[in-house]
């Protein structure tokens, strides 16, 4: 096992105050064979010199330096370096406001190489910037995944729906890097990189497994570490995951890449399978949110154009659930009422 390389990937920027616990949680890891890509973004702070201090300590950091492109960007970076060794087993990315268990690295590749999985995930820890981590009560339950199970667990369907944890996240998982190889984070996407990422991805994740063991924390802050300047104004990447799959937008806002991504999911399910089915359920729920926003900045196209989607995805209504139904009953009611609605559940 001590042969196995990791390659991990860790976009840094603006973060001082928190990469040496991340580093440092690195350097304590039990699996000793992996070698720490630290993109610095542009950092203003001194998270670069930070950074370059553990590479002197330690020839297992790797340090880059390049100007402020978004977090995207970043791991791009540290992917094509990972590709261009090309002795690599697997990969995994870490956030480097977080930090992980000694036995992160280890109990991952364990579960994988034992499985011969494509992938692997652990619990996670979920914290308040400033506040000790606690272990909460309920944990996803280990268990081996096909690829439908890889989409459910993943999206929380299905019997993953009661398991609150970050299911849409890249940092809790280690992949192989056979599995992964060439695939690249869209630049383009303001925010839901992670889950466009995995969304492609998953086509080649034909197995995985779930470990039980809590091994990333997860810290809540302010303003993440992936929230860039202009001219790139990235967005907190610390928001829930579940908003990025509905609210991804193209650099120039008009593009429904949020669609997009969950109608790559669907065309991972067997078609006309109950996961087909219940992703599409996700894709009706994506436009009536974007229908609701259209309402309350009042723009007549973007209704209009809303309304149609909508209109034409609810068309298998065999498939439809009783909250699709009462869209279709609002929708029925005209412009007023759906105009009340919206304005009334404005926040």
């Amino acid at each position: 096992m001590s042969s196995i390389r990791i390659a991990i990937v860790i976009p840094v920027y603006q973060v001082e105050r928190y990469i040496q616990e991340c580093l440092d949680s690195v350097l304590k890891q039990t699996h000793e064979n992996f070698i720490a890509f630290l993109v610095d973004d542009g950092s203003t702070d001194r998270s670069g010199s930070i950074c370059d201090d553990y590479a002197l300590r330690d020839s297992r950091f790797r340090v880059i330096h390049k100007p402020n492109g978004g977090v995207s960007s970043a791991r791009n970076t540290a992917l094509d370096k990972i590709e261009e060794d090309g002795t690599f087993d697997f990969i995994a990315f870490i956030d480097s406001d977080d930090f992980v268990s000694p036995f992160f690295l280890e109990k991952l590749v364990s579960a994988v190489v034992d499985y011969n999985a494509d992938y692997s995930l652990c619990n996670t820890i979920t914290f308040r910037d400033g506040e000790t981590p606690v272990e909460r009560k309920f944990f996803i339950p280990a268990e081996k995944l096909d690829q439908t199970g890889v989409l459910e667990q993943y999206l929380g369907l299905n019997g993953w729906r009661k398991y609150k944890s970050k299911k849409k996240s890249l940092f809790n998982k280690l992949f192989s890097a056979r599995a992964v190889r060439s695939f690249r984070f869209d630049a383009r996407l303001r925010t839901g990189e992670d889950v466009r990422y995995f969304a492609e991805v998953a086509s080649n994740l034909k197995t995985g497994i779930v470990v039980n063991d809590s091994l990333y924390f997860y810290r809540v802050r302010e303003g993440s570490l992936m929230t860039s300047p202009s001219p790139h104004d990235k967005p907190d990447r610390k928001k829930p995951a579940n908003a990025d799959v509905t609210e991804e937008t193209g650099d120039n806002g008009t593009t429904d890449l949020g669609l997009e991504t969950i109608k790559i999911f669907m065309s991972q399910a067997p078609d006309g399978s109950g996961l087909y089915w219940a992703i599409h359920g996700q894709l009706i729920d994506a436009l009536w949110k974007k229908l609701k926003g259209a309402y309350i900045k009042d723009n007549p196209s973007e209704i209009q154009a809303c309304k149609s989607k909508l209109k034409n995805e609810m068309r298998p209504m065999r498939h439809l659930s009783m909250r699709h139904y009462r869209m279709m009953f609002l929708l029925a009611l005209g412009d007023s009422m759906m105009r009340n609605y919206c304005s009334s559940r404005k926040k």
